[in-house]
């Protein structure tokens, strides 16, 4: 919850003693929290208009959910994993947790790498305003995946992914779009032996960490700021 108040509040400090408890119960779960959620509102007002909502117990539990579901969704089809800055740190959260359970002797396994990518494109928000269709979208997602078995037996780094970005996109109506930056979260860790020798995980950990021992990547790609607006497309 501090990362999640953190990417949504750049700059903010959590107080010392805040705290958000989840106390499972028979119908599901309460939360216990002392967080100041009128001192958040004002300075969360300060960058979102209030008509966007507020912060609340349930709007920050909501990332959780959606975290586990897109991880879940993402490992089960064996596929990078398209999500926002504070989901993407919780997901770094849980997957750096499996790995700790895996060997408790290692006080800390960097699961992830930040690359950043300043020179992509708008391509969602050009889709979602209707000057563009995903049908149109199509063809170039048919000419990225002949690149990714290629990609999947490299270490990415931020070179390998600007050259897998340029080749997919050159020569498409994509070089138009405005420009924004992106960031992938790139898995440092190609897989895991022996994941549940002496430890208890449940069934969801279980399922993702056997994707992991099979050469699962989930790099997640995360759209941060967008640099211009569209002018002629």
């Amino acid at each position: 919850m501090r990362d999640m108040v953190q990417v949504l509040l750049p700059g903010f400090i959590a107080p010392p003693g805040w705290y958000f408890r989840i106390i499972p119960t028979d119908q599901g779960f309460d939360i216990d929290s002392n967080y100041d959620f009128s001192l958040l509102n004002d300075e969360y007002h300060k960058l979102t208009p209030i008509e966007h909502g507020s912060l609340s117990r349930p709007f920050l539990i909501q990332h959780v959910l959606d975290a586990r579901m897109d991880l879940q969704i993402a490992s089960f089809h064996l596929a990078e994993v398209i999500t926002t800055p504070g989901t993407s740190k919780i997901l770094q959260r849980k997957l750096s947790d499996i790995l700790v359970k895996r060997d408790r002797n290692q006080s800390q396994i960097a699961a992830f790498q930040d690359i950043f990518l300043h020179d992509a494109h708008a391509i969602r928000e050009t889709i979602n305003s209707g000057d563009r269709s995903f049908t149109e979208f199509i063809p170039i997602l048919e000419k990225g995946s002949r690149y990714k078995e290629w990609l999947r037996s490299l270490n990415p780094d931020k070179n390998i992914i600007e050259e897998y970005y340029r080749q997919i996109t050159s020569s498409t109506w994509i070089e138009t779009l405005p420009v924004k930056a992106l960031r992938f979260a790139v898995t440092t860790i190609s897989g895991i032996a022996n994941p549940a020798a002496g430890i208890a995980l449940g069934a969801a950990d279980s399922f993702i960490v056997d994707r992991l021992r099979r050469g699962w990547k989930p790099h997640q790609f995360v759209n941060l700021v967008l640099k211009r607006f569209v002018t002629d497309i």
